[in-house]
């Protein structure tokens, strides 16, 4: 135990320059209508016994938190902190932390599960109607510079470049997207999108032995992404009717899909979906559409018995992510643009509106 003080106590004065008695955190809020701004303030910088402190340095921009806002209510005086697709370091840990130190790189699962509802004790956690998800209200996400975390819900991490480690709970998503579709090795699959996601799926189906995936993307930077992570076909869906997807797929000597991936939130990608997917087939819903609507031919799912299925989070499937990402960093492609707290508050709309150039777009905090 002494040893381990006097280990705890050398990392503390390592990194003691973190860590002042008047620490100020600065935060990047969204106050509605796609508009954010800067704020400091006083940190209470003490950890409960199961807390860490930690530096965040840097936080995707989900598909998720683009979706949130065409929905919330927030304004000036009801802000929000979104963000929980982190990476940071560890600068002071609580009385009962053992398992980090400080100076570790670590990751969180954002989603807090209650731990006590039927979902949670047969293993569906990812479906516990108490979850509590950070970056969603009323919890405060990672958009800002420091956080108390608690422990059981945090990672360590090994990478190279600590931006890699935005993509774990992204590609975590994906992996229980593939769980989700049943999917086997030798199937085909369609996605529909190459962003962060999509582009995510790609490498993934890749690698546990797709026989042909075929990917549509109207944004010119993600469709040089799609082909350089081995997409077979790859297709600029803009203007074009699902007939006309269907005949340049068949113009190449592709087929109907097993797997239909929608990944962009596009209203009309879905409503192709029925069209793009063979006989039995299964759809698997992940994006998420502007107006909260998606519309399908009910005839034509019925007729080919086909099953959808919406994605929701992720389940236990960080400790994979991980252990793909510290020992594959491939998906460093998708990160070829980072921005700051300034650049959210003057040119959200180049979000908003996919007018950066990067499979995923990363806030440097």
């Amino acid at each position: 135990a002494k040893i381990l003080f006097l280990i705890k106590k050398y990392l503390y004065t390592l990194f003691k320059c973190e860590i002042g008695d008047k620490m100020k955190n600065r935060q990047l809020l969204y106050i509605g209508n796609d508009k954010f701004k800067i704020i400091t303030q006083d940190l209470n910088q003490k950890c409960n016994e199961n807390e860490v402190m930690i530096k965040l340095l840097y936080c995707g921009i989900c598909g998720s938190d683009l979706g949130y806002t065409y929905v919330s209510n927030h304004s000036e005086n009801n802000p929000i902190v979104l963000g929980h697709e982190m990476v940071g370091k560890i600068i002071d840990i609580g009385k009962n932390v053992t398992d980090f130190s400080i100076g570790d790189y670590v990751i969180a699962n954002p989603g807090d599960s209650c731990g006590e509802c039927e979902y949670c004790k047969s293993g569906r956690v990812n479906m516990c109607p108490n979850t509590k998800f950070t970056g969603f209200p009323p919890y405060n996400g990672f958009f800002q510079e420091y956080i108390k975390y608690p422990k059981k819900h945090l990672y360590k991490i090994n990478v190279e470049n600590p931006l890699l480690a935005t993509l774990v709970e992204p590609l975590a998503v994906c992996l229980h997207s593939l769980e989700l579709a049943d999917f086997k090795f030798g199937m085909t699959a369609y996605i529909a999108g190459a962003g962060g996601i999509g582009a995510s799926l790609l490498y993934l189906l890749k690698r546990y032995g797709a026989s042909k995936v075929i990917i549509s993307e109207p944004n010119e930077h993600r469709r040089q992404i799609a082909k350089k992570l081995g997409a077979d076909l790859i297709i600029n869906p803009t203007n074009k009717s699902s007939d006309e997807i269907l005949n340049e797929m068949k113009s190449n000597g592709f087929t109907e899909v097993d797997r239909y991936f929608e990944a962009s939130g596009s209203n009309s990608s879905l409503t192709y979906s029925t069209h793009l997917t063979k006989i039995g087939g299964q759809i698997i819903a992940i994006g998420i559409p502007k107006n909260d609507i998606f519309n399908i031919s009910h005839s034509e799912a019925r007729k080919k018995a086909l099953t959808i299925k919406m994605e929701r989070t992720i389940k236990n499937n960080i400790p994979t992510a991980i252990e793909i990402l510290e020992h594959d960093d491939t998906l460093n492609i998708l990160i070829s643009k980072c921005i700051s707290f300034e650049d959210m508050v003057n040119n959200f709309s180049l979000v908003r509106n996919n007018e950066i150039e990067s499979s995923r777009v990363i806030v440097k905090i």
